[in-house]
């Protein structure tokens, strides 16, 4: 259940470091 929850942590910061570009992008 650890291993299950520090992935899904993992998961969540990349999804909110990759958003962010994703934003810029399609705004350009």
């Amino acid at each position: 259940m650890n291993s299950i929850f520090a992935d899904f942590m993992v998961m969540e910061k990349l999804v909110v470091l990759l958003l962010p570009g994703r934003l810029r992008f399609y705004k350009v």
